[in-house]
């Protein structure tokens, strides 16, 4: 207390751009059109909670995601009624970028009950479980790349027998502008079930967000799959709403 110092001691604590009561509702709905094999679709989704990587980062921890309840109903043409296409139980992503100090480790891990097309394209219900861990590295201020590898669980009774246990590895790149306005997720899975009824899955997405206000954004989803020998196109234009 007897040191002759003027002043304060240390430069005031950073404050980040947007502070955590300042991000996005937790809630969200989202709607719109697509195209599925062919098809087109309506959709309707809606969770509770909480934030995904393709979500505004302001207020959130950058490269963390939390998905708990996410339900999405569509309807295709000649059917009179909305049908469950995905409910996303649980999905978590961290995503913790390596260092020369702090080595961390990234991990994801979900479990959720989806739609796929099966042998001859037929529509059925899977209960898909998995996990896995990997690295991530920041690519400048605004981009991170990531690999995990994974372990994944199938079970329907369109499978022969009724399960798959299979490994494979999963990757991606998530890009943003600076006033996060504009994000982008592109990422790739392949994954060999070895255990059970024996097949190979492949799947790679570009995904991106375009904010209109805090709570409001359009979303534009693309995809690409083969599974069971049979290969898809995926399409879709969205109003994604927080609250």
């Amino acid at each position: 207390s007897r040191v002759p110092v003027q002043g304060a001691l240390a430069p005031p604590a950073p404050r980040p751009a947007v502070r955590p009561d300042e991000g996005h509702g937790t809630a969200r709905v989202r709607t719109g059109f697509g195209v599925r094999d062919g098809r087109a679709f309506v959709e309707l989704r809606a969770r509770p909670a909480f934030h995904d990587l393709l979500d505004p980062q302001g207020g959130y921890v950058h490269g963390a995601q939390i998905d708990f309840l996410d339900l999405a109903l569509r309807a295709y043409p000649g059917a009179p009624d909305f049908r469950v296409h995905e409910l996303r139980v649980l999905d978590i992503v961290s995503l913790a970028p390596r260092s020369e100090l702090f080595p961390s480790i990234s991990w994801r891990v979900d479990t959720a009950i989806t739609s796929e097309p099966v042998r001859g394209r037929r529509e059925a219900y899977f209960w898909r479980s998995g996990g896995g861990a990997g690295a991530t590295a920041a690519l400048g201020e605004r981009a991170l790349a990531y690999a995990f590898a994974e372990a994944r669980l199938d079970v329907a009774t369109q499978l022969s027998p009724a399960a798959a246990l299979g490994a494979g590895a999963s990757a991606g790149l998530l890009l943003g502008d600076a006033r996060d306005r504009w994000r982008l997720h592109l990422h790739g899975r392949a994954t060999q079930f070895v255990a059970g009824d024996v097949h190979r899955t492949l799947a790679a997405r570009l995904d991106q967000r375009l904010s209109l206000t805090r709570d409001d954004a359009l979303e534009l989803r693309l995809g690409a799959t083969s599974d069971f020998g049979v290969a898809w196109l995926e399409a879709g234009l969205f109003w994604v709403r927080h609250f």
